[in-house]
């Protein structure tokens, strides 16, 4: 543990707690200021005792410092998340959920409501998803894809700074993130936090000189 609480707080803002204190217990993992507790006989690839403690020491910045409303389920657990993935790469740590299978369910038909949606109207089955990965998945994309690892991070270390202590609202992390970044990234926002919008294109034909044609959707 010492480890993770090191690389959160020399990546992202200061710990803002005196201790940390990782208990084992009965239960799979929750986390309170400055304490977490973790199951110490982990049975499942998804939910190793690495994992489990990674997060939730990841929890001290998002909810315990940054604390969302308690309407949007994302902006504590989703942000955790993402911070989990950038921490479990830095120390050398199993990323928390696998890419791929995630991958999968975003590109699948089916319709889902927005990320955005209030906590109490999301269904239990779509839960982990759009609180934990899809937003997750969203800020990496946008991290090491739309604006670079480096403009991102001091962007969202901004963010951080200036909601410390206190219940930002999606609307305004999306604003600060545009302020801190210098880009209105509106569109980005839309797409992922506040629509089920797909990426669903592709060529219906094409043909290079010397090769078949080719067909593909």
């Amino acid at each position: 543990m010492p480890v993770m609480l090191k690389a959160y707080d020399e990546k992202w803002t200061d710990f803002p707690y005196t201790s940390m204190v990782n208990m084992a217990g009965s239960l799979s993992g929750i986390s309170s200021p400055g304490v977490s507790i973790v199951r110490y006989l982990q049975n499942s690839p998804d939910f190793t005792t690495e994992k489990v403690t990674n997060h939730e020491v990841g929890h001290a910045w998002f909810n315990h410092s940054i604390a969302a409303d308690s309407r949007t389920a994302w902006m504590c657990e989703g942000l955790n998340t993402f911070i989990n993935y950038v921490n479990a790469e830095k120390v050398g740590l199993p990323e928390p959920y696998e890419h791929y299978t995630s991958m999968q369910w975003l590109a699948n038909k089916m319709k889902h409501v927005p990320m955005s949606t209030s906590f109490g109207s999301i269904p239990m089955n779509d839960l982990g998803r759009l609180a934990y990965l899809k937003p997750a998945l969203a800020l990496l994309a946008l991290r090491n894809v739309v604006m670079g690892p480096e403009r991102f991070d001091d962007a969202f270390r901004r963010y951080m700074y200036a909601w410390t202590f206190r219940h930002p609202s999606p609307t305004e992390f999306f604003r600060a993130m545009n302020d801190a970044a210098g880009e209105d990234m509106s569109w980005f926002w839309r797409a992922w936090f506040l629509t089920d919008a797909r990426l669903d294109q592709g060529w219906k034909r094409w043909s290079m000189p010397g090769r078949n044609q080719q067909t593909a959707y």
